[in-house]
């Protein structure tokens, strides 16, 4: 399953490399997001959200 993360990402013509210049959140770490490995803190859900043009709860949905 693809996460909503990265069918954003997708849709928005981001690389890993893009999102990480909008975000400066390490791009290993945003792939282990993707993939569900790392659980992101509340501010780089934000980050990721602003980058995306997109809110927190639909990226992160729980």
């Amino acid at each position: 399953m693809i996460s909503k993360m990265r069918e954003k990402r997708f849709f928005a013509g981001m690389t890993l490399a893009d999102l990480w210049l909008k975000t400066k959140i390490n791009q290993g770490k945003l792939s282990q997001l993707e993939r569900g490995i790392f659980i992101p803190t509340q501010k780089e859900k934000e980050a990721i959200a602003r980058a995306l043009k997109s809110s927190v709860k639909e990226i992160f949905p729980e």
